[in-house]
């Protein structure tokens, strides 16, 4: 009888074992479903982000590759220019300047500020504080901000070129006749800078750009050597760096006979040098240093240049298209190679676009060599700005001055 309950108790035991393995084989059974599942929607999730944020790269690829074929016009004002008048875009808007006065105007065409004075040649320059308008050839020179006039100078000497730094710094070249100096002024007057070279020693001066910060100036000089021209590049550094240096010239570079009629500062530390035949690139936190330095084997027709980018349109010597188009980043590398057969007066680097103005066709590239605008005009263009508003546009015609909205 005993034995009998041992048996039942034996089986009793076992059976309950049977059902906690089965139980466990069920929660597991349950716990790799689960899995399963959560692996499953993981993935589900996964692949429906990828597909999202692919139509979102398409999406915006498309919207940023759009090639506009018309415009609306948003805004329009008469001009009312006199019969020499220049336009240069300062801060977000334009300055109308003549030989009597300037104005300065927002994308609206509303009146910022307006100021008189007397010139016979007025060029000018600005950055995004300051802007300044000098006779050239003569000795005036009156400094804006964005609110209005600041200061008006007068130089002894006949001005070759002047510049305005981000803080209001004006720097002068200018002729002496036998000597040519250089002059940099505070925003109050005060002469900060006071350089000479002489003709016999250094050259004819042609140009020369100062660093945002106006520490730094480079200069280009040409004479005759046996006679042949000779182009030479020359560096100034006023910091402190530059108080080890004779005359503050931190470094010198002969360009032989490639004649080098343009040098900027594109940025406070990177200088360009455009040559008839080269193109040469400098960092210049205190002493010049090259970067990327390229001759070309035909004719340099054009240059344009931001902050960031420099371009180079050549003669196209066997393509079927009339030019070559190189576009360079400020270290020097090729972002785009195209070639164009835009017929075009002028030629500017605006934002990440390129843009070509004939006397009635304004042509807008992109970076990337897709075309954004292609388009002939009824009147005459004398210019085109950009505004900060996404495609938009001011157009300068012989009557209005329009701001336009690049439609489809």
């Amino acid at each position: 009888m005993r034995y009998n309950v041992n048996v039942k108790e034996k089986v009793f035991v076992e059976g309950a074992v049977m059902a906690i393995i089965v139980e466990k084989k069920n929660a597991q059974y349950f716990e790799n479903r689960k899995r399963r599942y959560k692996k499953i929607v993981a993935s589900v999730i996964i692949f429906m982000l990828i597909i999202a944020i692919s139509i979102a790269l398409f999406i915006i690829y498309q919207l940023n590759n759009i090639t506009y074929s018309s415009y609306i016009t948003a805004a329009s004002l008469e001009r009312q220019d006199g019969v020499y008048t220049k336009y240069a875009s300062f801060n977000d808007g334009v300055v109308r300047y003549s030989k009597d006065g300037a104005m300065y105007i927002d994308t609206s065409g509303n009146s910022i500020w307006n100021s008189t004075y007397d010139m016979n040649n007025p060029i000018s320059d600005g950055n995004l504080d300051y802007f300044i308008i000098s006779d050239v050839g003569y000795n005036k020179i009156e400094l804006f901000n964005r609110s209005g006039h600041v200061k008006s100078l007068e130089v002894l000497y006949p001005i070759i070129k002047a510049e305005v730094a981000n803080q209001g710094v004006v720097s002068v070249l200018m002729d002496g006749g036998d000597v040519n100096y250089i002059k940099l002024f505070s925003q109050t007057g005060q002469t900060l800078i006071d350089s000479r070279t002489t003709i016999e020693k250094n050259g004819f001066a042609v140009d020369f750009s100062m660093s945002d910060d106006g520490e730094k100036l480079v200069t280009s000089y040409i004479s005759i050597s046996n006679g042949l021209m000779q182009s030479k590049i020359t560096f100034y550094n006023f910091g402190m760096v530059g108080q080890n240096y004779e005359d503050k010239i931190v470094a010198g570079f002969d360009y032989g006979q490639t004649l080098v009629s343009k040098v900027e500062f594109l940025n406070n530390d990177t200088v360009c040098i455009f040559g008839d035949d080269k193109l040469s690139i400098y960092s210049m936190e205190e002493i010049p240093k090259l970067i990327h330095e390229e001759t070309f084997q035909t004719e340099v027709k054009s240059i344009a240049y931001s902050d960031e980018y420099i371009g180079i349109i050549q003669k196209n010597p066997e393509g079927d298209e009339r030019y070559l188009l190189s576009v360079y980043n400020k270290e020097g590398h090729r972002v785009l190679g195209e070639e164009v057969s835009y017929y075009y007066e002028d030629f500017k680097i605006s934002k990440n676009e390129l843009i070509f103005r004939s006397s009635t066709e304004v042509n807008i590239l992109r970076l990337n060599g897709k075309e954004k605008f292609n388009y002939s005009f009824d009147r005459n263009i004398d210019e085109v700005f950009s505004t900060p508003l996404k495609d938009e546009y001011l157009i300068f015609d012989q009557i209005n001055i329009n701001r336009i909205k690049l439609v489809k």
